[in-house]
């Protein structure tokens, strides 16, 4: 397309993905934030366009660079870098359509206000760019470094998880990591949804991708019948085993999924509180948990775990010891890149060690509220074993006359759709 025809219409969806990923690049705002966005009101084919063009730049951010430094003679300002980015995403997502993604691409930068020479540059960038991402996106020698570009994931990472897994495991975990991440609704209560897939996991059904939620799907989320949830949520529940009649503590429990789970387990006699700090996530957890959507009401507070008092709950008219606590931990996020690709890029080497101590503090606050002969579940979404193994090992060294190991895994994403988790189950003495 010759820059001198007439400028087409804005398209929407790639201006909004170009404010956010520039947000994300250069203000460091997370993209599960940045999404929320996108508006509810849009077609799905629009709001997926949005969230491709947002995400996916992201997600394979060092390649992308790497294929771009060559052609830069200097760094281009911010939101320019933006769009070649997200130009650059699309001619590595279906490279058999590059002369009509960079025709596009050109157009829609001038009606997305760049200037002409701007425009020229972009023109003159990506067409050169598609022989580069292929060289780089298949490299010859597996080694650390040719990995890390090929599979935008820092090469410390990589090398960590060289070491830990063996080349072949640690090449599935990186090439799953640049896929976007597969739907699963967990269905709770009547019939399944029109236009789902089953799975081995019962109850978990998978949406198909690249058409947004079937109809039947939005429906069944309206009426609080389906939950999205990844299948490795149950680890914990299912070490949890909540049982009816139970009073059951749900810690760092927004945005709600495992709440609701526990509840739904825990049936109508069955008595769940959830914890999480306030502010907006704690809005997310009892718009989650509504009363109209539980077996029995999710009782629910603002409370910070670390810092709380040994009576917090008694004054909320709550158990001061519950028969099963569960603790999912804040972490490292590394069981779940395919959802959170910017983690990649803020996670540093001392953060593992960090996270740990903070898990630690966390674990040994949750054991105070378990009741003599309760169960206390604690879990993350990392695969690192200074966050699960070592952190539990760390608790029980001080806990040994009353706390002990019943069972516990931890496991990489699957090729199926489950993403990475640890779980592990600890019980308490009858008489601590």
């Amino acid at each position: 397309m010759s820059m001198n025809d007439s400028n087409p219409a804005p398209d929407p969806a790639r201006a909004l993905a170009l404010r956010l990923l520039e947000d994300c690049l250069h203000a460091g705002r997370r993209l599960d934030h940045l999404s929320e966005r996108i508006p509810a009101a849009w077609p799905p084919e629009h709001a997926g366009r949005c969230r491709s063009l947002l995400y996916g730049p992201v997600r394979h951010l060092g390649l992308l660079r790497a294929a771009l430094a060559p052609h830069l003679r200097r760094q281009p300002r911010q939101r320019l870098e933006a769009y070649l980015l997200m130009a650059a995403f699309e001619l590595l997502d279906a490279p058999e359509r590059a002369p009509l993604i960079v025709d596009h691409a050109v157009a829609q930068s001038l009606a997305q206000g760049f200037s002409r020479g701007e425009a020229g540059f972009l023109n003159a960038v990506l067409r050169r760019l598609p022989p580069a991402l292929s060289a780089l996106r298949h490299p010859g020698a597996p080694n650390a470094e040719a990995l890390a570009t090929a599979c935008s994931h820092p090469e410390w990472l990589v090398r960590r998880w060289l070491s830990a897994h063996g080349l072949d495991r640690t090449r599935a975990l990186l090439e799953g990591n640049q896929q976007p991440a597969p739907v699963f609704a967990r269905l709770r209560s009547g019939p399944p949804p029109a236009g789902l897939e089953p799975t081995d996991w019962p109850d978990f059904l998978a949406v198909p991708p690249g058409r947004g939620l079937p109809p039947g799907l939005r429906a069944a989320l309206d009426a609080g019948t389906v939950y999205l949830q990844n299948p490795a949520t149950r680890r914990s529940v299912d070490l949890a085993e909540p049982r009816p009649g139970e009073s059951i503590l749900d810690c760092c429990a927004a945005p709600g999924g495992k709440s609701l789970f526990l509840a739904d387990r825990a049936g109508s006699t069955g008595r769940v509180h959830a914890v999480d700090l306030p502010g907006r996530r704690l809005d997310r957890l009892r718009s989650n948990c509504r009363s109209d959507r539980t077996p029995a009401p999710v009782a629910i507070t603002g409370l910070d775990l670390l810092t709380a008092e040994p009576d917090a709950f008694t004054r909320l008219g709550w158990p001061a010891r519950f028969d099963c606590v569960l603790l999912d931990v804040p972490c490292s996020n590394t069981g779940v890149l395919r959802h959170r690709p910017d983690v990649k890029w803020r996670l540093q080497p001392g953060d593992l060690a960090d996270h740990a101590a903070h898990q630690l503090r966390f674990l040994q606050a949750a054991a105070g509220f378990v009741a003599p002969g309760g169960r206390l579940v604690y879990s993350t979404c990392s695969i690192e074993p200074e966050e699960n193994e070592a952190v539990v090992e760390a608790f029980l060294a001080t806990r040994p006359s009353d706390f002990s190991l019943a069972s516990g895994c931890r496991s990489l994403p699957s090729p199926e759709g489950e993403d990475g988790a640890g779980a592990f189950l600890l019980h308490r003495s009858p008489n601590p």
